[in-house]
């Protein structure tokens, strides 16, 4: 089960179109003022669907849920293909948004289920960390496959289409799971009716809204995951400044697409190869460092880790060297990527079995809303700032604050860490 779960992450993050949203867009006659309608449409329909997709998850089974996401994965990767119309675009953008939603969580709660099942509960972060490695460096062969369909057909908007294959074989994937991953409720099929949906919905928000230890987490995970989603693909920007020529112009605002040359999609696809391996190694890194220090304690590293990543992009502006805040973005990503399974595994200790997919998807909406909080302040102080070069220091102004923000929440442990020497 550790391999399939290792080659769902893989699969998943073959979305060869990620790394040229925005050019592959563009390319179809949209104008940016679109885009952003678009892209505000997926994320109001994860917004709308996260937290009941959970609670349909746990009741109706984790499994079927996760293969309807996959479905609707591929008619949305089908509409954005082969359509060229605002309306068969839109609709591929709302299947996004509702595959997002019914896919976040499941997973994550077959592979606990898993661990209950084997009496290796204590290996929850170590477990999370290797198959999200795996999905990293699934991340990372992607980009490649990407940039060689960008190159080959000439065309970003080609990647939406090929990214139908690798779905065709994560559905398979997941339809090969075994039944004994399911929550007790889908096992023995009691409870389906859309009475008992709601019922264990209302339990689950209740649930991380009375509980300390999930309450405090739910918080802390939003204030790092959301100031730090905000800020990471500011990366993007950066690597145009420096390695890309006439990018500048494109990215504040030119309609104009760039050449058809490949030095974009070459510049991006070999940044973020090394990116993505950068990751999948600080994700390996994120289990040893919980099983020395504790779960707790070593979710702290990376909050103290956040100031020289300030330092770093505060320094790259100030001097305007913008290598030198992109290094600083990289390790954000890199911290992000080492932080989730620590999280992870924190919260599960105060989670119910049954409750499991529910309670992920309550942090994970909490966890978008932070986002699309932080986002729009900073793209806004960003546009305020820059004229000809980009003045990104809000971005360290974000983590100080974040930082900050962060003492009160995390404040003590509201239970004893199990995995804390300390704590003996």
């Amino acid at each position: 089960m550790l391999a399939r779960f290792s080659l769902y992450s893989a699969l998943k993050n073959q979305k060869f179109y990620d790394q040229f949203f925005i050019l592959a867009l563009v390319e179809k006659g949209l104008s940016f003022t679109e885009i952003g309608w678009l892209v505000a449409l997926r994320e109001a329909t994860i917004v709308v669907m996260e937290v009941p997709s959970g609670a349909i998850a746990d009741v109706t089974g984790r499994r079927r849920v996760l293969l309807l996401a996959v479905a609707a994965y591929m008619a949305s990767f089908a509409c954005l293909g082969f359509g060229h119309s605002l309306g068969s675009i839109a609709a591929g953008m709302a299947l996004i948004g509702f595959g997002d939603s019914f896919r976040s969580g499941a997973h994550k709660a077959m592979i606990y289920r898993w661990l209950q099942i084997q009496d290796r509960t204590d290996q929850r972060t170590r477990t999370y960390s290797i198959t999200r490695s795996w999905g990293k460096i699934g991340s990372a062969g992607c980009v490649l496959i990407a940039s060689a369909i960008v190159w080959a057909t000439s065309s970003y908007a080609s990647t939406f289409a090929w990214t139908l294959v690798p779905y065709v074989f994560l559905f398979l994937l997941l339809a090969s799971y075994p039944r004994q991953l399911e929550s007790s409720s889908a096992r023995d099929g009691s409870a389906r009716s859309p009475g008992a949906v709601g019922s264990h919905l209302r339990k689950s928000i209740a649930m991380v809204a009375r509980a300390g230890g999930a309450r405090r987490l739910v918080l802390e995970s939003a204030l790092f995951e959301g100031v730090a989603r905000a800020s990471r693909d500011y990366l993007q920007p950066l690597l145009a400044v420096t390695a890309a020529t006439g990018a500048v112009a494109y990215l504040q605002g030119s309609q104009t697409i760039p050449s058809a040359d490949g030095r974009i999609s070459i510049t991006i696809g070999a940044t973020y190869f090394v990116l993505f391996l950068l990751a999948a190694a600080a994700t390996r890194l994120s289990s040893p460092l919980a099983g020395r220090l504790g779960e707790r304690r070593a979710s702290g590293l990376f909050w103290i880790a956040l100031a020289p990543v300030a330092a770093a992009v505060l320094s790259g502006d100030m001097l305007r060297v913008a290598a030198i805040g992109a290094v600083g973005l990289v390790v954000l990503h890199a911290l992000f990527d080492a932080w989730r399974p620590i999280m992870l595994g924190r919260l599960d200790e105060h989670v119910p079995e049954e409750m499991g997919a529910a309670v992920l998807s309550v942090e994970s909406l909490v966890r978008r809303l932070a986002t699309a909080a932080v986002a729009p302040v900073l793209g806004w102080s960003i546009d305020r700032l820059s004229g000809e070069e980009l003045r990104l220091w809000p971005i360290s102004i974000a983590l100080g604050a974040a930082c900050l923000l962060a003492i009160p929440i995390r404040g003590r442990a509201t239970t004893p860490d199990v995995n804390d020497p300390a704590s003996d």
